[in-house]
């Protein structure tokens, strides 16, 4: 506590130094009033000092997520744990992430198997992708291959005609859903598809690239195939939470009113591991008409689906020695003696039972904690980093919904154990009364309620219960979260509802040491409802990097929970507002704004007389 005393008076004295220099922008005021969090150490210091070897926190984890039941795993039962190497180097944002993706498919020599969840087949990465693969198809063409790469691609189904999904009549309001049958009308009418049913760029020979497509959909009301990874010719795997949609491709800095944006991140394994990746694709591409699980959807490509080349379980080639990859500098590569891959699939009656628990025993969360670990691979491992880490544990969310992650957040306080968290402010709100803990911020002022319970139980002494920091998400360009409804679409059930400025990134650091990547959400649909896939793999040296690159950088930047509202932020007296100025007169936007004239380029206006430059982008609603 002394150490801790000495360390706020510090940052305090630096804070009150750096605040005497006038900052000339929105996002230099932003940097300035956050100086406080910045020589804070979050991802520093070899706890365990494994020195190649499995850390004692990764092997308790594992040897909790081993508990799960066979037929919870969506992967082979030799393929879940193995070794690899991670890149340290990351991919923000859809144009880096589908950049790298498109190269690594381009160089493809065996086969290319990409799964994603919203598909949007006009979207920029959608481009990019098509390309690649068209690019490829030329490439194999002039070397004269005598055997055809295999590119196969799964998406999950969303507005589909057919069935009654409820993702689909929800998901289906914000992009017009998918019809049943081709895609060949509408948009489409009148281009050169050949026998494509989605929108490539042109007809490929499939002796050199044989496409197969397939659209999947579960048999469960709430189910989809929420899973985004690409694996080529199962050596390297791009693993990442970014949709092949337009909203991951927006620019932090600038964007306009009217742009959707979700930051997100891509990260790169190599090795066994991406074998292990390729196993669980086809435990998805695999599924049969009629079962439980669902059915996969034929959308054929230049071939038809599964008529050759059966995947046999093994790699192509033996990968010995250090990883070369193409565009990928080979230094930023670091071995993790211990890989795993924990995916779910999707949930089934178990999930209501597991709900009407959460709900009885909220209070009683310890004995919540016990009666679902090992549920499924997921949620065993997250439940079990919580459960084991000792000193602090890092998270990326856009979400915070799902009392079985609280739960476990909740285990770790309890140990005294630090917990990070930066959170989209109003990620999906709309979704706030049928989530079992509500809007994201509703879930924050719950997990603190309950840390308060935990200071009374250790008899007042907070010193005991770990420090729950929760941060709201900032992007680079200084803004903070935010959304719009928007009106009903071709008289469908769902608004059509636009979000700014916020994160999807699904990214967890515990201890410095063991780091899961992946498509989980800190929410009830990804603990419940979901097919998922995460790597969970252990590495201070990578741990470290990719903690500093990934968390940190939002964390330092980000809106701490509870600070005064931001301009641009809903309000209803000046008091609510950092800069003392709400526009909360009838007919105005009841937002927080700059006063006149004090307005800093970048900064949220609505009229030119706000801001220093008296110029205020109408398009952007940013001071220029």
């Amino acid at each position: 506590m002394v150490k801790q005393k000495k360390f706020q008076f510090i940052t305090l004295m630096l804070t009150l130094l750096i605040s005497t220099v006038e900052a000339k922008s929105f996002k230099g005021l932003v940097k300035q009033k956050l100086f406080s969090s910045q020589g804070r150490s979050l991802c520093d210091g070899d706890l365990y000092q494994a020195k190649g070897q499995i850390s004692n926190l990764m092997n308790s984890v594992a040897q909790d997520v081993k508990k799960v039941p066979n037929d919870r795993w969506t992967l082979s039962k030799d393929m879940r744990w193995s070794n690899g190497y991670v890149s340290t180097k990351t991919y923000r944002g859809g144009d880096e992430i589908f950049s790298k993706m498109a190269d690594l498919i381009r160089n493809a020599e065996h086969e290319v198997l990409v799964q994603t969840f919203i598909f949007d087949i006009f979207s920029k990465g959608a481009k990019m992708l098509f390309k690649a693969i068209s690019d490829l198809e030329e490439k194999r063409k002039k070397m004269g291959a005598k055997k055809p790469v295999v590119v196969r691609f799964i998406f999950d189904i969303i507005g589909s005609a057919k069935g009654a999904n409820f993702f689909e009549l929800m998901i289906g309001g914000r992009g017009g859903g998918r019809k049943g049958g081709s895609l060949s009308d509408g948009e489409l009418k009148g281009r050169e598809l050949g026998n494509y049913q989605l929108d490539f760029p042109r007809k490929l020979d499939p002796k050199y690239v044989r496409l197969e497509f397939k659209g999947h959909r579960h048999g469960e009301m709430l189910a989809v195939s929420h899973s985004k990874t690409a694996i080529i010719d199962r050596k390297v795997s791009v693993v990442t939470g970014a949709n092949i949609v337009g909203y991951h491709h927006a620019k932090e800095v600038g964007t306009g009113k009217d742009d959707e944006l979700m930051v997100d991140h891509g990260f790169l394994v190599y090795g066994p591991i991406a074998l292990s990746m390729a196993d669980e694709f086809y435990n998805l591409w695999h599924k049969n008409a009629g079962t439980k699980a669902g059915f996969s959807s034929q959308y054929n490509g230049n071939v038809d689906s599964d008529k050759a080349y059966p995947y046999d379980k093994k790699p192509f080639v033996n990968l010995k020695g250090f990883p070369k990859v193409y565009g990928v500098d080979t230094t930023s590569w670091v071995k993790s003696p211990y890989m795993g891959v924990v995916g779910k699939q999707t949930g089934s009656m178990h999930r209501l039972a597991g709900r009407l628990n959460s709900w009885v025993n909220k209070l009683k969360w310890r004995a919540k904690v016990l009666s679902m670990q090992g549920e499924n691979p997921q949620n065993a491992a997250f439940l079990g980093i919580f459960k084991h880490a000792k000193s602090h544990i890092n998270i990326n969310t856009p979400s915070l919904n799902s009392w079985g992650f609280m739960h476990g957040i909740l285990e770790a306080l309890s140990r005294g154990v630090d917990v990070n968290i930066v959170v989209s402010k109003n990620y999906q709100d709309y979704n706030g009364p049928i989530q079992e803990a509500g809007k994201n911020s509703q879930a924050v002022k719950s997990l603190l309620k309950e840390r308060k319970k935990l200071i009374k139980q250790f008899g007042g002494d907070e010193s005991k219960v770990g420090a729950l920091t929760v941060k709201w998400f900032v992007t680079r360009g200084g803004q903070i979260s935010g959304h719009r409804k928007g009106t009903r679409v071709e008289k469908r059930i769902v608004v059509n509802e636009k979000f700014w400025n916020h994160n999807h990134t699904k990214f967890l650091v515990a201890d410095n040491q063991v780091v899961i990547v992946g498509s989980a959400n800190l929410d009830e649909q990804s603990w419940y409802n979901s097919r998922e896939v995460n790597v969970i793999l252990d590495s201070h040296r990578a741990a470290s990097k990719l903690c500093k690159r990934v968390f940190k950088n939002d964390f330092d930047r980000a809106m701490a929970y509870g600070s005064k509202k931001w301009p641009g932020e809903k309000c209803w007296t000046n008091k609510q507002c950092d800069t003392g100025r709400c526009m909360n007169k009838v007919g105005r936007s009841w937002k927080c704004i700059f006063k006149d004239g004090k307005g800093l380029k970048g900064g949220y206006c609505e009229k030119n007389k706000q801001c220093k430059s008296n110029i205020c982008n109408a398009k952007t609603a940013q001071c220029s």
